[in-house]
């Protein structure tokens, strides 16, 4: 009730009378955010998901004066935009004066934006664009990995399409991921190694609340004597984050010991996934 104290937050009951309400506060959408930044992005910046990306596509055209006048990539790049744009993929046509070609390139990729579309005057002799996906690079250097895709009637779901294999590659690499960094332990010392490691990790615990203060305490103590294996200035404690609804198995009908037995005495009576606080 600590928030609606604070912020004096109050609702009449089914008698009439003022109560302060029962609430948790999470921080859910900030929180998630964050935790999309961690999850995708590389070295050269955000790699969003197409479905959360304020900018889906960005067009930017090459301009070469040598070969091919700037209003008529402008007309192409204008065409694209507004057949994206009539589908409603969420696009932007880059056509700023005083940068090249390759400062919005990188620019653009720094920004996370999940597909660029480039168009010069080759393109312009193809009635055709180059797709580059964020996701992915070249096996051999640095640069997206891109296709030539013509600018016919199967152009808007080429995009569509390429914009759902971002998404789905995105969240395979996410799980993944996650999946690579959850070690399961069943005694006190393993636990202790594999969170000191920076590691989630999933463990038979009694779901006491007397036991988890402890394990808060003493994962304090012992941290702040430890090297930082991780390598991100990790000192605090471990601590649980949530209970799986899927359960590796079903411990109250077996004879587990809690992973914390040597203190608590108890039996599990759920996998629970734990973490460490920074």
């Amino acid at each position: 009730q600590n928030f609606g104290k604070m912020f004096k937050i109050q609702f009449l009951d089914e008698h009439n009378q003022p109560q302060i309400p029962i609430q948790n506060s999470w921080g859910f959408t900030t929180r998630s955010i964050g935790v999309m930044v961690m999850n995708h992005s590389d070295n050269k910046g955000l790699v969003l998901p197409p479905k959360v990306a304020q900018i889906q596509v960005v067009i930017i055209p090459i301009y070469d004066q040598k070969k091919i006048e700037s209003g008529v990539i402008d007309a192409l790049a204008l065409q694209v935009e507004n057949r994206l744009k009539t589908a409603a993929i969420r696009s932007y046509f880059d056509n700023r004066t005083g940068k090249n070609a390759g400062f919005k390139f990188n620019e653009w990729e720094l920004k996370g934006i999940p597909i660029r579309i480039e168009i010069g005057a080759r393109d312009v002799a193809k009635q055709a664009v180059m797709v580059a996906r964020r996701d992915e690079r070249e096996e051999k250097g640095d640069k997206l990995v891109k296709v030539s895709m013509p600018l016919d009637d199967t152009f808007v779901a080429g995009i569509e399409k390429l914009m759902l294999e971002i998404h789905e590659n995105l969240y395979r690499k996410a799980v993944k991921a996650r999946d690579d960094n959850i070690v399961e332990v069943s005694d006190w010392q393993a636990f202790l190694q594999q969170i000191q490691n920076g590691k989630i990790v999933l463990a038979p615990h009694c779901n006491d609340d007397t036991c988890e203060d402890l394990i808060q305490k003493e994962t304090r103590e012992y941290f702040a004597s430890q090297p930082d294996l991780t390598g991100v200035g990790a000192t605090g404690k471990a601590k649980a984050l949530c209970i799986p609804l899927e359960q590796k198995s079903e411990l109250s009908t077996q004879n587990v010991q809690c992973f914390h037995f040597n203190t608590c005495k108890k039996q599990a009576k759920k996998w629970i996934l734990f973490g460490r606080s920074y």
